[in-house]
């Protein structure tokens, strides 16, 4: 879709909704009908008001874009200015032969970039504004042709000459090297303020002077600049006794309470903008996750510890993976250790187990065996019913049986999202337990299932042992709870086992480490985990999708479980080795992982007496030395990173507390990136704050080892006493992915 260049556009995105059963529509397309055509001044070329329709892949999310309604440039078809059209956007959704179809109206201004259909308000809309030019048939009672001294002449007694000195020139506002104009809210334009790349300093103050408005357009007087006078009090009464009240004093230039100087570039200096202020940095975490190709989750336990991996990945079956440890030496924080990517194989996972113990019978059953029961009850007939969950897309069931030369047929029907039905036998000629199971129903859909096994009799192709009509229906019991002869039925998801083919992260931490002892004391430990165990568990961790706990505990070593989204919370308490008992900060913290593979982390610490920090740090970015060989911040610096730097630091003197986000990317492999993203800047790095380290020090990026380069930020000085109570909030997202192209697009 082509726009005519100078058009600002808006994007609405909207997704298949989702059933009160969990099952997902089959498809969603998207109609927008504008309520009037435009034109588009600058080229003339027209933007007609037809009716369009947008039906993104089954699955999948849709985006549309449409012209802001209230931009300048549009003209209606005699050529008046027009805004304020609207936009009719109806979503129809199919699920099976089912349609439902919701209708909105959609006017999106300047500053809406982005909305989700879900939450377009309801409500009328505002009428469209045609506004043709007025033309001017008088001023100051002057008609015809009137000159500079004609109006002057007629305004001759009424507004006496000021005295203009010491004021600030018209021709100044919103310039380079004059002063910065404010909007309604009495807040500078966010075009006025600077990239806070580079060290802006105020510029001289020109001799020349600026009223408080400007009369160019409309008045004159004779002997005054057009641009000495306030329009303001000319307009209305056109007999000003004094203008001085107006009158902007150069004084006030730059000056608490004044007005904002602007330097060369028509920016606001550094100084006299407010700390904290994300200006005009580019967010890399934002710029990764648009790029990201991940659209699945998914979770494997790996130990015995909970030690778990999250990999987020593509439909062509690349993924980023993040591993977090379990508990290690004793010290129970998880830490989001390793990081890879690359390339993966399918596999298969059980993640529904169902015992003899989970469905309901009818009819009579014999226990042949501690793991075996049967029937040959046919007439009742014998009956059992189990409820599964279905949470993987193609997942199958299969069912788990003893067989011998006595077995006989059994009907198994499953209804849910996907209906189906199959027969199975018992029936083998020589005895034997099927550990992996029967498949016997595939492709399931997610949702919920009702499984319903009858006992038919006799297998048709294989006449029982004991004679026609002696069959017998074998299940699988669990008398022997521990025995893997214990399950009935179970369902299989398809899952992927990933290939880690290139460590993008080796073990570090990111989120926190600090250096703390009690106040007085002796030893400066590392918490969490640095070679001594520091933290011990407040509250137990808790794994999430969604809103559901992840029973990890639960989970057989290499299980998998799909995901929609991951969180782990946490809270710990931190103690050193001459604290003995005695807690010194207590830690909460939560990763969130998301689908694209960005990481949000949150977090919160306290101190519960008065301690001492050594090194301390929030939101670290470490990175792979032997992958990454460039650093790019958010300021529009590049860094090198190399192995003739291992052993070295590189101070981030521009950086300091005012970069925001960092970005690494690699030379000898092109299409792997990863960035970091501080958030809430005051609290996480505490910019403007007391008691931190010089700009020159206070952020810098490690070339530690052949393993490991990081960037650091430390929020306080070495040595800084904390008091008790003392409570630091931290947070920032992380983000490690591949997509074609990332090293050309973001070097510096």
């Amino acid at each position: 879709m082509t726009y005519p260049a100078g058009v600002q556009l808006s994007t609405l995105t909207f997704s298949n909704p989702t059933t009160f059963l969990g099952n997902q529509a089959t498809r969603t397309e998207v109609t927008v009908q504008a309520s009037a055509g435009v034109v588009w001044a600058a080229t003339g070329e027209p933007i007609d008001d037809f009716s369009e329709t947008v039906a993104p892949n089954e699955g999948l999310p849709g985006t549309l874009t449409v012209p802001f309604v209230d931009q300048p440039g549009f003209t209606d078809q005699s050529g008046n200015a027009f805004t304020m059209w609207a936009y009719t956007v109806t979503r129809r959704t199919f699920f099976g032969a089912s349609m439902k179809v919701v209708q909105k109206i959609w006017q999106p201004v300047v500053g809406q970039d982005v909305m989700d259909f879900d939450n377009l308000p309801g409500g009328d809309i505002g009428l469209p504004v045609s506004a043709p030019i007025a033309p001017v048939t008088s001023v100051a009672g002057e008609t015809g042709a009137v000159g500079a001294d004609a109006l002057a002449d007629a305004l001759a007694g009424y507004l006496p000459i000021p005295d203009v000195s010491g004021k600030l020139d018209a021709s100044e506002k919103g310039v380079a090297s004059g002063v910065a104009t404010l909007d309604s809210g009495s807040k500078v334009p966010a075009a006025q303020i600077p990239n806070l790349s580079a060290t802006y300093a105020a510029k001289s103050v020109e001799t020349s002077k600026l009223d408080a408005s400007t009369a160019a357009t409309t008045y004159a007087a004779k002997s005054v600049e057009t641009t000495k006078l306030d329009a303001s009090v000319a307009a209305t009464t056109y007999a000003a006794k004094s203008v001085e009240t107006s009158k902007l004093d150069v004084s006030q230039k730059g000056a608490a309470s004044g007005v904002a100087a602007l330097d060369a570039a028509a920016k606001v200096p550094i100084p006299q903008i407010p700390a904290g202020l994300p200006v005009d940095q580019l967010d890399y975490v934002q710029a990764l996750a648009a790029r990201s190709k991940s659209t699945k989750l998914q979770l494997k336990k790996n130990g015995s510890t909970n030690e778990v991996e999250v990999s987020c990945l593509t439909p062509s079956g690349s993924h980023v993976t993040y591993q977090f440890y379990g508990s290690a030496a004793g010290d129970d924080y998880r830490v989001l250790a390793n990081v890879w990517c690359g390339t993966s194989t399918a596999v298969t996972s059980q993640v529904v187990r169902k015992l003899w113990a989970d469905v309901t019978t009818t009819g009579t059953y014999t226990a042949a065996a501690a793991a075996f029961v049967y029937t040959t009850d046919k007439v009742t007939p014998a009956t059992f019913t189990a409820t599964v969950v279905v949470d993987v897309d193609g997942s199958d069931l299969r069912f788990h049986t003893y067989r011998d030369n006595r077995g006989g047929q059994w009907e198994l029907k499953i209804t849910g999202p996907v209906s189906q039905t199959a027969n199975f036998s018992t029936y083998a000629a020589t005895a034997a337990y099927n550990t992996t199971g029967i498949t016997v129903l595939t492709n399931l859909r997610p949702g919920t299932y009702t499984v319903v096994g009858k006992f038919l009799g006799d297998d048709p192709l294989n006449v029982p042992s004991g004679g026609a009509g002696t069959a017998r229906g074998w299940l699988a019991n669990n008398a022997d709870a521990t025995s893997s002869s214990a399950t009935l039925l179970d369902v299989y998801a398809p899952f992927r086992q990933v290939n880690k083919d290139i460590l993008l992260k080796p073990a570090s931490n990111m989120d926190i480490a600090m250096q703390v002892k009690p106040a007085g004391g002796a030893t400066l430990e590392w918490m969490p985990y640095h070679g001594v165990a520091t933290m011990y568990l407040a509250d137990a961790p808790v794994y999430l999708d969604g809103d559901a706990v992840i029973d990890v505990a639960s989970m057989a070593i290499g299980q998998y479980r799909a995901l929609s989204s991951f969180e782990l919370v946490q809270r710990v308490n931190g103690r050193n080795s001459t604290s003995g008992a005695t807690n010194l900060v207590e830690l909460a913290t939560s990763h969130l992982i998301r689908a694209t593979g960005q990481v949000t982390v949150t977090g919160r610490w306290k101190a519960l007496v008065d301690i001492e920090l050594g090194d301390n740090y929030h939101m670290m970015f470490p990175a792979s030395m032997a992958l990454f060989d460039k650093l790019v911040t958010s300021i529009g610096n590049a860094y090198r990173n190399g192995t003739d730097l291992i052993g070295l630091e590189t101070n981030l003197v521009a950086e300091n507390d005012t970069a925001m986000s960092y970005l690494f990317l690699a030379s000898g492999n092109k299409s792997i990136a990863g960035a970091a993203r501080f958030n809430n800047v005051q609290e996480t790095i505490r910019r403007g704050k007391p008691n931190k380290n010089p700009d020159t020090t206070k952020a810098f990026l490690q070339h530690r080892d052949a393993s490991i380069v990081k960037v650091y930020n430390r929020p306080y000085l070495p040595g800084t006493a904390i008091p008790t109570g003392t409570v630091n909030r931290f947070g920032g997202d992380y983000i490690y992915t591949q997509g074609l192209g990332l090293y050309d697009q973001f070097a510096v």
